[in-house]
């Protein structure tokens, strides 16, 4: 018989590779578990880093261009410097000396612009503008998106009060593009951060987009200010991502946030990379353990297969032969010296079975041969019994000369039919169909007639019915129909084939050849209706086709 049981050998090389793999397995998933620890503090420090810097370096700039308004709204007021006059001179150096200035002007108490850089909007009064109305009472940042907030659209709009000779303000407007704010975050946006696929957006108060990187997508979910974090952006990205707000309490608060976000896969990488190496020494060091295993399982299974080997030599080496000793191992030793002590004992035994199996041989012979001859009679009296109570069964059940149904039969099916059709709400219908003058046909044709004609008639309604309906003979001409899932009017219908067929009928006579009617009553049968009830409804419907003049159908 071959040996299907797993071998020393690899069963050690499994459990040193096995101890190995875990091994690995554990120390890959702690290392790489406190490295993907430390690799997302480290990113999301970097982020965090690179988002307040650049809102430094944003606010920085705002207060720069505040500065500016601020010196000479103090100019304006302070000294002989007066901007309705000397306004032009002093925009047209500013803009000069300050590239990231689109636009400046200055409107006085009434609303209308008396001075402007380059002569725009001079003399066109802004009172009814949100920045007349607003930045007099107290500086004003908005992004300007039309050409109402100015002459130059899409811009950043700066407000700053100024206070004239008479006690009342005037307002000092700046313009500034865009494309400051993204060379502000180009200076903190190094090429070397972009390579690690770090970018940045500027979002104002409301968090709509004010600047977005020209390479991705500009649409930003909605984010919270927080540590890093794993956000699912719009374009299906999993990025670390933090959100840092311009330091408030200047001289301008713009309530702007900066928005710096990185691939979480480059984010990650030195991990992977880490795990990877980890998975790589986790192997070899399986298969070095492997190997160690399975050397191990070579030497101490030797001296076990050199005695299977023996052992299987011992059917061809004789009755009374013995395992040798291999003095290798104590436990071999002992192992081989157990199994001779059983062979000896087995030897033993062995004879005394032979002395036994031949007289038991003989008996069981015996035994065999009476257990057979009981056997076939068992068989045989068992076979009679099952055709009677088939026979019995068939004749409790039927009508001996039309092989229908019985009334007794009927019941028990019409009980079942009728439960059905009360669980499904379907229809159910029967008849009862009685030969026309049958008696007649009895007393001027004899008996033998009168079976042949019901024979007929149980043959006539098997072929018009269907399957499913229950026919039955209740006795002398009377026969019963039982029409599941039939309606009233199809059920006249089939009571209407019946009789064709069976008017149909021609019997053969001595003197020429017998033809017969039927009439049928019909009736319904209601949810929960007894069976006698509908029965004995059908059978008034029977009789009123009777007393119409027979060879009709009636219904209940």
């Amino acid at each position: 018989m071959a040996v299907t049981a797993p071998g020393l050998r690899p069963i050690l090389t499994l459990a040193f590779g096995g101890m190995a793999a875990v091994l690995a397995a554990s120390l890959a998933w702690l290392i790489g578990h406190h490295a993907s620890n430390q690799a997302r503090q480290d990113a999301g420090q970097r982020l965090d880093s690179i988002a307040r810097v650049a809102s430094q370096v944003l606010e920085l700039g705002l207060e720069e261009r505040a500065r500016d308004l601020d010196q000479l709204a103090y100019l304006h007021a302070h000294t002989a410097l007066r901007l309705e006059r000397d306004g032009d001179e002093l925009f047209t150096g500013l803009l000069r000396t300050q590239p990231a200035y689109r636009w400046l002007a200055y409107a006085g108490s009434d609303g209308r612009i008396v001075q402007s850089a380059g002569g725009h909007w001079t003399g066109r009064d802004i009172s009814a503008h949100p920045w007349w109305q607003q930045g007099r009472d107290a500086p004003q940042l908005r992004l300007a998106d039309g050409r109402e907030d100015g002459p130059q659209p899409h811009v950043f709009s700066l407000g700053w009060p100024v206070p004239d000779d008479s006690g009342e303000r005037g307002l000092l407007l700046a313009q500034f593009g865009r494309s400051w704010a993204a060379e502000r975050l180009g200076l903190v946006l190094t090429p070397a951060r972009r390579a690690l696929g770090i970018r940045l957006w500027l979002l104002d108060a409301e968090g709509r987009v004010i600047h977005a990187p020209d390479d991705v997508d500009a649409v930003v979910p909605v984010l919270s200010q927080d540590r890093a974090q794993r956000v699912r952006w719009p374009d299906g990205g999993d990025y670390l991502t933090v959100v840092h707000a311009l330091p408030a309490g200047g001289l301008v608060d713009s309530g702007w946030q900066v928005v710096s976000r990185q691939p979480v896969a480059m984010a990650f990488a030195p991990v992977r990379a880490l795990q990877l190496w980890i998975a790589f020494a986790g192997v070899v060091m399986t298969v070095l353990f492997a190997l160690l295993g399975q050397r191990l399982a070579l030497l101490l299974s030797q001296p076990f297969l050199r005695l299977a080997r023996a052992a299987d030599a011992l059917p061809r080496s004789g009755r009374r032969s013995h395992l040798p000793d291999d003095g290798r191992l104590r436990e071999a030793v002992q192992l081989a010296r157990s199994f001779n002590h059983l062979l000896d004992d087995l030897h033993q035994y062995q004879d005394e079975l032979e002395e036994l199996n031949i007289t038991l041989e003989a008996k069981v012979e015996q035994r065999t041969e009476a257990l057979d001859r009981a056997n076939q009679h068992l068989t045989g009296v068992l076979l009679e019994r099952e055709q009677l109570m088939r026979q019995l069964e068939e004749q409790a059940s039927t009508d001996s000369l039309t092989g229908l149904l019985n009334r007794r039969a009927f019941a028990a099916r019409a009980q079942q039919e009728m439960v059905r059709a009360q669980r499904q709400q379907g229809a159910l219908c029967v008849a009862v169909l009685d030969i026309d003058h049958f008696k007649k046909v009895n007393d001027t044709h004899g008996h033998d007639t009168g079976d042949a004609a019901l024979k007929a008639t149980a043959e006539a309604c098997r072929r018009t019915l269907r399957e499913v309906d229950v026919l039955a003979r209740f006795g002398g001409e009377e026969f019963v129909v039982l029409l599941p899932d039939t309606p009233l009017a199809d059920a006249l219908q089939v009571a209407e084939r019946l009789r064709l067929a069976i008017a149909a009928l021609r019997l053969p006579l001595p003197d020429g050849e017998l033809v017969f009617t039927t009439s049928i009553g019909v009736a319904a049968v209601t949810p929960g209706q007894p069976l006698e009830q509908a029965l004995k409804a059908a059978d008034e419907a029977l009789y009123a086709a009777k007393h119409g003049g027979r060879n009709r159908v009636v219904a209940a």
